[in-house]
Protein backbone atom coordinates (compact mmCIF):
# COMPACT_ATOMS: atom_id res chain seq x y z
CA UNK A 1 0.00 0.00 0.00
CA UNK A 2 3.30 2.30 0.46
CA UNK A 3 4.06 2.04 -2.88
CA UNK A 4 0.80 3.84 -4.32
CA UNK A 5 2.02 7.06 -2.58
CA UNK A 6 5.43 6.95 -4.05
CA UNK A 7 6.62 9.96 -6.25
CA UNK A 8 8.14 7.45 -8.36
CA UNK A 9 5.51 4.99 -8.95
CA UNK A 10 2.92 7.47 -9.70
CA UNK A 11 2.90 10.95 -11.10
CA UNK A 12 0.56 13.26 -9.34
CA UNK A 13 -0.46 16.26 -10.30
CA UNK A 14 -0.71 18.89 -7.78
CA UNK A 15 -4.24 20.95 -6.98
CA UNK A 16 -3.22 24.08 -8.34
CA UNK A 17 -2.49 22.50 -11.77
CA UNK A 18 -5.69 20.38 -11.62
CA UNK A 19 -7.86 23.45 -11.05
CA UNK A 20 -5.88 25.08 -14.58
CA UNK A 21 -6.77 22.00 -16.04
CA UNK A 22 -10.59 22.46 -15.34
CA UNK A 23 -10.64 26.32 -16.77
CA UNK A 24 -8.77 24.99 -19.51
CA UNK A 25 -10.56 22.34 -20.75
CA UNK A 26 -14.71 24.23 -19.98
CA UNK A 27 -12.98 27.23 -21.78
CA UNK A 28 -11.94 25.29 -24.61
CA UNK A 29 -15.33 23.35 -24.44
CA UNK A 30 -16.92 26.36 -26.09
CA UNK A 31 -16.01 25.09 -29.38
CA UNK A 32 -18.43 21.87 -28.95
CA UNK A 33 -20.95 24.55 -27.19
CA UNK A 34 -20.99 26.42 -30.86
CA UNK A 35 -20.76 23.38 -32.59
CA UNK A 36 -23.89 22.06 -30.75
CA UNK A 37 -26.08 25.34 -31.91
CA UNK A 38 -26.07 24.23 -35.60
CA UNK A 39 -26.93 20.72 -34.20
CA UNK A 40 -29.28 21.78 -32.62
CA UNK A 41 -30.84 23.15 -35.79
CA UNK A 42 -31.31 19.41 -37.65
CA UNK A 43 -33.91 18.73 -35.16
CA UNK A 44 -34.67 14.76 -34.65
CA UNK A 45 -31.63 14.25 -35.97
CA UNK A 46 -29.35 16.02 -33.53
CA UNK A 47 -28.44 13.14 -31.60
CA UNK A 48 -27.43 10.80 -34.30
CA UNK A 49 -25.41 14.02 -36.07
CA UNK A 50 -23.54 14.74 -32.76
CA UNK A 51 -22.76 11.26 -31.73
CA UNK A 52 -20.87 11.07 -35.43
CA UNK A 53 -19.49 14.51 -35.24
CA UNK A 54 -17.63 14.11 -31.91
CA UNK A 55 -16.50 11.00 -32.85
CA UNK A 56 -15.26 12.58 -36.04
CA UNK A 57 -13.59 15.33 -34.20
CA UNK A 58 -12.26 13.08 -31.48
CA UNK A 59 -10.73 10.29 -33.91
CA UNK A 60 -9.28 13.07 -36.18
CA UNK A 61 -7.94 15.46 -33.16
CA UNK A 62 -5.84 12.59 -31.96
CA UNK A 63 -8.09 12.10 -28.51
CA UNK A 64 -8.47 8.21 -29.00
CA UNK A 65 -4.53 7.79 -29.92
CA UNK A 66 -1.78 10.11 -30.28
CA UNK A 67 -0.90 12.55 -33.41
CA UNK A 68 2.17 11.47 -33.44
CA UNK A 69 0.93 7.86 -34.23
CA UNK A 70 -1.06 9.17 -37.40
CA UNK A 71 0.97 8.98 -40.67
CA UNK A 72 2.98 11.92 -41.07
CA UNK A 73 0.38 13.39 -44.08
CA UNK A 74 -2.44 13.37 -41.28
CA UNK A 75 -0.66 15.08 -38.63
CA UNK A 76 -0.84 18.55 -39.73
CA UNK A 77 -4.27 17.94 -41.15
CA UNK A 78 -5.08 16.85 -36.92
CA UNK A 79 -3.76 19.94 -34.84
CA UNK A 80 -5.89 22.00 -36.46
CA UNK A 81 -9.31 19.59 -36.09
CA UNK A 82 -11.75 21.25 -32.98
CA UNK A 83 -10.81 17.92 -31.13
CA UNK A 84 -6.90 18.64 -31.17
CA UNK A 85 -7.61 22.27 -30.40
CA UNK A 86 -9.72 21.06 -27.56
CA UNK A 87 -7.83 19.44 -25.70
CA UNK A 88 -4.62 21.36 -26.41
CA UNK A 89 -4.68 23.67 -23.91
CA UNK A 90 -4.75 20.65 -21.17
CA UNK A 91 -1.71 18.86 -23.00
CA UNK A 92 0.49 21.97 -22.81
CA UNK A 93 -0.41 22.34 -18.87
CA UNK A 94 0.44 18.72 -18.48
CA UNK A 95 3.64 19.55 -19.79
CA UNK A 96 4.44 22.64 -17.84
CA UNK A 97 4.14 24.73 -21.18
CA UNK A 98 2.54 28.00 -21.87
CA UNK A 99 -1.00 27.52 -23.67
CA UNK A 100 0.15 29.21 -27.26
CA UNK A 101 -1.23 31.63 -28.69
CA UNK A 102 -2.40 29.31 -31.64
CA UNK A 103 -4.27 27.18 -29.54
CA UNK A 104 -6.15 30.74 -28.38
CA UNK A 105 -6.59 32.00 -31.72
CA UNK A 106 -8.28 28.62 -33.25
CA UNK A 107 -10.50 28.41 -30.77
CA UNK A 108 -11.38 31.91 -31.72
CA UNK A 109 -11.73 31.35 -34.98
CA UNK A 110 -13.69 27.94 -34.65
CA UNK A 111 -16.06 29.80 -32.36
CA UNK A 112 -16.49 32.46 -35.02
CA UNK A 113 -16.94 29.98 -37.85
CA UNK A 114 -19.73 27.50 -35.99
CA UNK A 115 -21.35 31.05 -34.89
CA UNK A 116 -21.52 32.53 -38.39
CA UNK A 117 -22.86 29.19 -40.02
CA UNK A 118 -25.58 28.60 -37.12
CA UNK A 119 -26.81 32.22 -38.02
CA UNK A 120 -26.70 31.38 -41.98
CA UNK A 121 -28.56 28.34 -40.78
CA UNK A 122 -31.36 29.62 -38.38
CA UNK A 123 -32.00 32.75 -40.69
CA UNK A 124 -32.41 30.14 -43.48
CA UNK A 125 -34.62 28.38 -41.94
CA UNK A 126 -36.99 31.09 -41.08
Amino acid sequence: MKALYNRDVYNYIRIEKTILLILALNISNIIFLCWSLIIGLTGSLAQPIGTISYIAFSFAGGLWFPVAAMPKAIQGIAKITPGYVYASPAWQILENKPIKVSTILLTVIYCIIFLLIYGYLRKQKK
